[in-house]
């Protein structure tokens, strides 16, 4: 009996013990579930909240960049609209289309149009905006341009001229100067959108517009000057492919042709210019030869002063103040005093510098230049001294 109550009593313990655990694990799978729950609700609301996040990121670049493309339009109609006109002149041509329009109107029902006065600003004012827009957008395009141009400035002065005769014909003390305000208002919008765009679009500096006018003028100068090597040149420039010669090289070849010789110099200047280089030749040659007898009487002197102890060196005149009776003469040389000295460019030895330079300048020009007065001037040198560089190197020349 005993046994069996002991045996109760164990499996009652047995069973609360179980139920205990039970209750724990219940406990724990519930904290479990709640911790799982918490946990999934924290990740679904860090995962909205990133999503937030991310759509407001979005939201502010796409905000951002309807900013940045609504300030780059604004930007490309201000640029549309300010290259061919500045913002100060805007209100100006605004005016003045204003204006013109209106002053169209009033002249075209003065002059009886009725309800067809409407259209004749249209049809003028039009035409002139019109035109102006074409010509704008072909100097935009780097297109033709010149004759749309010239037309816009047709129509602008037709409606002007309309403008102003249809506020002449209302009458009034106040008719020539209405007159005189509408028919400006035609044409002040044009004019400063002409000077804007031709400003805007010009490809050449005021320097190079005036070199341009210069070089123009030089060359109808040059053309009316020598016409013969003008029309060779035009033909020298028809004979070729096109752009293959310049007009320069052109105008020294037909030089070389009419005349045989390089631009600039004729017959007619080179008969003059040898004639010249003769006449100073004769003057250097009569110079050099009295420098000789001055040098041969220097030597003498000399050779008598050392052969009689310096007592021949003073030669007995006459009385008469005539030819003195001494050896004065030598191979027919004139008489002459024998106390001078030969000069020293006439004497002294050639420097090896300036017949260096000598030789580059018979180089580099003809041969008719190959001059005394050439050499003098090149060299800073008495023509004496430079008539001895020139021989020697003519010499050399010669030798060659």
């Amino acid at each position: 009996m005993s046994t069996w109550t002991e045996q109760r009593r164990l499996d009652k313990a047995a069973d609360r013990e179980q139920d205990r655990e039970d209750k724990r694990l219940e406990i724990e799978a519930r904290l479990e579930a709640e911790r799982l729950r918490a946990e999934e609700t924290r990740k679904n609301a860090e995962a909205e909240a990133k999503l937030k996040r991310q759509r407001d990121a979005e939201k502010a670049k796409a905000k951002a960049l309807r900013k940045q493309q609504q300030a780059a339009a604004r930007k490309r109609a201000l640029a549309a609209v300010t290259a061919h006109m500045p913002i100060a002149g805007i209100p100006v041509v605004a005016a003045s289309m204003a204006m013109a329009w209106g002053g169209q109107y009033e002249a075209a029902h003065a002059a009886g149009f009725g309800a067809y006065s409407i259209g004749v600003p249209l049809m003028l004012e039009g035409l002139t905006l019109t035109l102006a827009t074409l010509t704008s957008a072909a100097m935009t395009a780097k297109k033709p341009h010149a004759s749309l141009m010239t037309w816009t400035w047709v129509s602008a002065f037709v409606a002007a001229a309309l403008n102003g005769y249809g506020h002449v014909i209302e009458g009034g003390s106040d008719a020539v100067l209405k007159a005189i305000v509408f028919a400006v208002a035609s044409l002040v919008g044009v004019f400063l959108w002409w000077r804007v765009a031709t400003t805007h679009t010009a490809t050449r500096t005021r320097a190079q517009r005036a070199e341009d006018r210069r070089r123009a003028k030089h060359s109808r100068a040059r053309r009316k000057r020598f016409p013969e090597v003008a029309e060779r040149a035009d033909d020298i420039l028809r004979a070729h492919p096109y752009g293959t010669v310049t007009e320069e090289d052109a105008w020294r070849t037909a030089w070389m042709d009419e005349h045989a010789m390089d631009v600039s110099r004729t017959a007619a200047v080179t008969r003059k210019f040898q004639a010249a280089e003769a006449v100073a030749e004769s003057l250097s040659a009569v110079a050099l030869r009295r420098q000789f007898h001055d040098g041969v009487d220097g030597w003498l002197s000399e050779v008598l002063d050392e052969g009689d102890g310096g007592s021949a060196g003073v030669i007995p005149k006459k009385p008469s103040g005539g030819p003195s009776e001494g050896a004065t003469t030598l191979g027919g040389i004139g008489k002459r005093a024998l106390s001078r000295r030969p000069r020293r460019d006439a004497v002294e030895p050639l420097s090896e510098t300036d017949l260096d330079a000598a030789r580059k300048l018979a180089d580099a020009v003809p041969a008719e230049q190959f001059s005394t007065p050439a050499i003098a001037k090149l060299l800073g040198r008495s023509k004496v001294y430079a008539k001895r560089v020139r021989d020697a190197v003519q010499s050399e020349r010669s030798n060659d």
